[in-house]
């Protein structure tokens, strides 16, 4: 779904870079494991696509979130 919202993001707005986050669950404090959030960069050269873990205090869920994704954008920035 990442993957779909990502290519859909950059097709429609005809950008060079789309992002999605797909995913993100409730907070379950009596989880096991972390559930997985997943994301995906599109690129003119493909789709990236990256799963995390989805710990830590629900405040700042979203804004790790906003981060990683980011962070996908950056890291392709960067690239020669």
């Amino acid at each position: 779904m990442a993957e779909a919202m990502a290519r859909g993001c950059r097709q429609r707005l005809a950008a060079d870079y789309g992002l999605g986050i797909a995913g993100f669950p409730e907070f379950d404090p009596q989880a096991a494991e972390p559930k997985q959030v997943a994301f995906a960069l599109a690129t003119p050269q493909g789709v990236q696509f990256k799963e995390f873990p989805l710990a830590g205090h629900p405040a700042t869920l979203k804004v790790f979130c906003a981060k990683r994704a980011l962070n996908m954008v950056r890291l392709a920035l960067l690239e020669p």
